[in-house]
């Protein structure tokens, strides 16, 4: 018995990582202290990631191996490099022949590098990195790292090396900083700041090959350039250009339901079990991109897929990333017969597949200042006038009804805050009270000038040229507009 409480003790030492909220606030502070120095040190861009993703659903484990492209894309020369990584993973190797490990600090996921020989601007660099995950029960499972044996999720971006100062990893709440004697934060980027001219997107090109089990398919972002099965696995190649550096991978043993749009192929991957509602889905996948296409513009790839994942994932009814859509199976196997209210399908679809024009890859404002208004304000737009063209103007009010209670019993925890220079992380402003303005706008100058204007939108601001912020959505607005209407389109974005 003393042996086996030795082993276990040493089992739960080595394997639990869990810290409390007084740790978590420390080790904030304290990284903050010894790295906010490098937050304004020019630093190499990521261009490419290349990557290998061996996934285990069985074993409830993965590894990735895989390369960046780093570009210096500054004026300055670079002759430092620091690279964080996620401490919920293991480590094996970060490593390239052209730099020299000068800091490895185990407690903050910290690399610093120097150079060979500094990197010029526009010089380039091949960095190399190697790491591996398994679920350990003792720690809990992490939502957004869900490699379960069925409906596997893993927003796997997040868990690769970043480049530079990591400000996510301050502490945000002004008292705990103010009882800490810690400095106010940096100012978030007011709306009407100046952009770089030309501007960084900061985009990569996207090279993945994912394997999985021999039963399993698994699903990332992009194009689908290859698939096939060796010593009793299933490979898939994906590839996409000039997307955000926002990618997720799904396994599971999917039924698949094909169909296409024009030229546009759609698939939608599901739990054999869970059929009930993949027909609506199609239909209202169909219907949204008809009315994104003729109003915004052309849907920019060939494929769009939609896959169900594990509820093990919290956080979101369903996300969108290039090409693909992540949904919840909670949202996906709805009995909508027996729901009462709103058609939640419809909504999925309708606001998902919109973020193909609203952020993603096309409109994509930095994060500044009502920079939510232009990738969740107007996905809800367009998803209550694509549910008005389904089920009508009474079902339209009562969703505008519903979205308005929601903001007034949520703006007591939120705040007030005008849309134009919202917090992009207020979601009760750019979700609900946005939806509510968006409907007062359609009310004001109808949808055919809101979509003009939307479209003119895209047409001046999507990639690659200079992005855009919500002051210029008001400005297309009020172009397609009576000058009697100023007024009031101005009161429904900055009141």
């Amino acid at each position: 018995p003393v042996v086996f409480l030795f082993l276990s003790g040493f089992f739960i030492s080595k394997n639990y990582n869990r810290a409390s909220k007084t740790e978590q606030l420390k080790c904030q502070q304290q990284y903050e202290e010894i790295y906010k120095s490098y937050q304004n040190k020019p630093q190499p861009s990521i261009t490419d990631v290349k990557t290998t993703i061996n996934l285990f659903p069985q074993k409830n484990s993965y590894n990735v191996t895989g390369n960046y492209m780093l570009v210096n894309k500054t004026k300055f020369d670079i002759s430092e490099i620091l690279m964080n990584t996620s401490n919920e993973i293991s480590w094996n190797a970060i490593t390239s022949s052209q730099l020299i490990l000068e800091k490895k600090d185990t407690e903050f996921g910290q690399y610093l590098f120097k150079t060979k020989q500094k990197m010029m601007p526009n010089d380039s660099i091949m960095v190399s990195f190697n790491f591996e995950y398994k679920i350990q029960p003792i720690n809990g499972h992490q939502s957004f790292n869900a490699i379960v044996e069925n409906g596997a999720f893993m927003r796997i971006s997040n868990y690769l090396p970043k480049i530079g100062y990591n400000k996510d990893n301050e502490i945000g709440d002004e008292l705990e900083r103010k009882k800490r004697n810690m400095p106010l934060q940096d100012a978030m980027t007011k709306v009407d700041a100046p952009l770089e001219n030309p501007y960084n997107y900061e985009f990569i090109n996207f090279d993945a090959i994912i394997s999985t089990s021999v039963n399993q398919t698994a699903i990332s972002v992009g194009q689908l350039v290859n698939s096939y099965s060796k010593n009793n696995r299933n490979y898939f190649h994906y590839k996409a250009e000039n997307i955000p550096f926002r990618f997720a991978v799904s396994s599971a043993n999917y039924a698949i339901q094909k169909s296409n749009y024009n030229d546009i192929s759609i698939e939608l991957l599901y739990e054999p079990k869970h059929n009930q509602n993949i027909s609506h889905l199609m239909k209202s996948i169909k219907n949204t991109m008809q009315y994104c296409e003729i109003n915004f513009g052309k849907y920019p790839y060939k494929t769009i897929r939609f896959a169900e994942i594990s509820s093990f994932t919290k956080g979101f009814a369903a996300t969108a990333y290039p090409a693909s859509v992540f949904i919840n199976e909670k949202q996906f196997h709805l009995k909508l017969d027996r729901e009462e209210g709103l058609d939640v399908i419809n909504e999925l679809a309708a606001h998902e597949l919109s973020h193909q024009w609203w952020g993603n890859a096309q409109l994509n404002s930095d994060y500044r200042e009502g920079s939510g208004v232009l990738s969740e304000t107007l996905a809800q737009y367009t998803k209550l006038m694509i549910y008005k063209k389904e089920h009508g103007k009474d079902k339209m009010m009562e969703m505008v009804k519903l979205y308005q209670n929601m903001y007034d019993s949520e703006k007591a925890f939120s705040g007030e805050e005008a849309l134009f220079n919202s917090n992009p992380g207020n979601g009760n402003v750019i979700y609900n009270k946005g939806l509510v303005n968006m409907y007062e706008l359609y009310l004001l100058i109808g949808e055919e000038k809101i979509n003009l204007a939307l479209k003119n939108l895209l047409a001046k601001y999507k990639f690659p040229l200079q992005p855009a912020t919500a002051l210029n959505l008001v400005e297309e607005l009020k172009l397609v507009s009576d000058k009697s209407e100023y007024r009031k389109i101005e009161d429904l974005f900055k009141k």
